[in-house]
């Protein structure tokens, strides 16, 4: 895996980054994101009148639930290499 990579932008702003990038990717990339910075929302306080209950995502889960792991699968050595490579 190649990870991520933490860059600092003017205004305090931080954000990550692919660190498998070349160069010249990060370059273009950061370029980019600093001529555009005031395009982007960091904090949902950037978007004043944007309704909160559109923008969060909830998970309907009933409390009561108990959580079940599930089960164990078998898989053969060939799938098993490229779910490894994969995950």
């Amino acid at each position: 895996m190649g990870g991520i990579k933490e860059v600092q932008l003017p205004k305090g702003k931080t954000l990550k980054i692919g660190a498998k990038l070349s160069e010249r990717e990060q370059e273009s990339l950061l370029s980019v994101l600093r001529k555009y910075l005031n395009a982007f929302a960091w904090t949902p306080f950037d978007m004043p009148r944007i309704d909160p209950n559109f923008l969060c995502h909830r998970l309907a889960l009933d409390p009561k639930a108990k959580p079940v792991k599930d089960r164990r699968r078998k898989v053969n050595e060939e799938k098993r290499e490229a779910i490894w490579e994969e995950t």
